[in-house]
């Protein structure tokens, strides 16, 4: 198909009229039954309506549109403050950026959450704060003011009920006056009081048995006891003679006095006791061997070298560090002169050349020069590896100049260019008739213009003049009898001032003429 001008023809110049071929009419047709039977309608000869139909399911009008299906539309700029559509995208990068003016609270997301709607809201009867998830009601939320007025604090207070422990009634509103008296007397009978008293049965703390029945260590634990004695006579049992424990049963004295037993030869190695005495007697190195370690057969000291070696149960030697050698070879704790450069959880610190290694920070309060102890000022560039990351620890901020608002380079940004860049970035007024915005350097404005006169083409003055052609114009058009009619804006008819349009209305003839009504214009320039 391609772009048809028809004329009428002109008897008094002999102007022919347009001609029109069966090839374009064949064009016409196959473009419109294209866009039908694409809709999945049939095409049918007698229905005048069809192609409208299809428009109407295929494309969502611009009233109300309902789409379906996952539509998209392109991220608006940074700052965009117009009736653009946003995509997530945009959402997005407003919330991580904080220009909510709030701080929204994340549902979900994290181990053990769900994936439900959680609702929360104030009671429409001013009941107080509802949480409902999905579809189940869970109720108000119990603040302290209301748990204070239904319930009894654990330091004590006042009840009007009646109070029922271990399903006895101690207490009822009737014998508010005798309740203290009820509960003592109660507590008296079925507790032991913290001042003493008399227990009938057993008592248990922490595994251990106490009271007047026989007691059974169990395997693997222990009997404390100050003393054992006879329960007719009351005297200390001695223990002379064997005693036995079941196995696994661990028998401990816990008193001021110790056990004595003899103190036995130092060459007895028999199931004798051993005193202190025995053991202070012996002249031995205590070994600890295991999965790891050797155990140690001999110690002795080189007189000639002055150093004391010990010998593993493999016969290897190993040297002794003493006192001189380790001062020599490591820094005290108390401090002292490191050679070398010291690294600390990758964090390196010494007199020699700092690497950070891709991916890592440094982390310093100040950089001074080696040589004259001063601050260094970073006046000139300073440059990192791929990867690594500069951090200052220190109270005070890095400061640089404020540009332009124009500047678009590597240049820093400071806060106030920040601010000033947002201000002048985007704002909008009103005029008669419509209203306009300007986002950075794109104006876009939007009016209305009543009672046009039917014209062969109509111009119509913008509020606000463009600085060039705008980029766009789009122009609805409604005519005064409300006749069906359209309006389109004349090749070459768009200004930085104005646009000139040609509106048609079909009449009850089918004859389309010349159309008087109001026109709604969007159009988008240069600012």
């Amino acid at each position: 198909m391609k772009t048809l001008t028809f004329n009428n023809p002109d008897p008094a110049t002999g102007s022919p009229g347009t001609l029109v071929t069966t090839d374009w009419f064949q064009n016409v047709n196959d473009e419109i039954a294209l866009v039908i039977t694409d809709a999945g309608i049939t095409l049918n000869p007698t229905d005048h309506t069809q192609l409208n139909q299809a428009l109407q399911k295929v494309y969502a009008p611009l009233n109300s549109p309902n789409l379906t299906g996952t539509p998209t539309t392109t991220t608006p700029p940074d700052g965009d403050d117009s009736q653009k559509i946003c995509n997530t995208a945009w959402v997005n990068s407003v919330i991580t950026a904080g220009k909510l003016g709030y701080t929204p609270v994340r549902q979900g997301g994290v181990s053990n959450q769900g994936t439900n709607t959680v609702y929360i809201g104030w009671a429409t009867d001013g009941s107080g704060l509802l949480a409902t998830v999905d579809s189940s009601d869970l109720g108000p939320f119990a603040f302290e003011s209301w748990v204070e007025g239904n319930y009894l604090n654990l330091t004590g207070g006042n009840i009007t009920g009646t109070l029922t422990l271990q399903g006895t009634s101690v207490a009822t509103v009737n014998t508010v006056n005798d309740a203290e008296t009820d509960v003592k007397n109660w507590t008296g009978e079925n507790y032991l009081s913290l001042s003493g008293g008399t227990l009938n049965g057993s008592l248990t703390v922490n595994s251990i048995i106490y009271g007047n029945s026989d007691v059974h260590v169990g395997s693997g634990k222990w009997l404390y006891t100050d003393n054992i004695k006879e329960e007719t006579t009351g005297n200390n049992i001695n223990v002379l003679s064997n005693m036995y424990a079941e196995s696994g049963v661990n028998l401990f004295f816990n008193g001021a006095s110790s056990i004595t037993v003899p103190t036995v030869s130092a060459s007895d190695n028999s199931t004798n006791a051993a005193s202190t005495s025995f053991v202070n007697n012996q002249n031995y190195i205590k070994q600890q061997i295991d999965n790891n370690t050797y155990g140690i057969t001999h110690i002795g000291f080189d007189h000639v070298t002055a150093e004391v070696s010990a010998q593993d149960s493999e016969g290897t030697w190993h040297l002794l560090a003493d006192k001189n050698w380790t001062g020599e070879n490591y820094l005290s704790l108390s401090g002292g002169t490191l050679n070398g450069s010291l690294t600390v959880n990758s964090i390196i610190y010494g007199n020699s050349d700092v690497h950070v290694g891709s991916g890592k920070w440094l982390y310093t309060d100040n950089i001074i020069s080696e040589t004259s102890g001063d601050n260094i000022n970073f006046h000139s560039n300073m440059y990192a590896e791929s990867g690594v990351n500069l951090f200052f620890d220190s109270a005070n901020s890095v400061t640089v100049p404020t540009v332009s608002t124009s500047d678009n380079s590597t240049n820093a940004a400071s806060t106030a260019y920040v601010k000033n860049s947002i201000n002048s970035y985007s704002y909008s007024g009103t005029f008669s008739g419509g209203g306009y915005t300007i986002l950075g350097n794109l104006l876009t404005q939007y009016f209305t213009v009543s009672n046009i006169s039917a014209a062969d083409t109509q111009n119509i003055t913008f509020p606000k003049d463009f600085s060039g052609t705008p980029y766009s114009c789009v122009v609805t058009w409604s005519d005064t009898n409300n006749a069906s009619s359209y309006a389109n804006v004349e090749q070459g008819g768009l200004s930085s001032s104005g646009v000139i349009i040609r509106a048609r209305a079909n009449t009850s003839g089918n004859t389309w003429v010349n159309s008087g009504g109001t026109a709604y214009i969007i159009v988008s320039g240069p600012a």
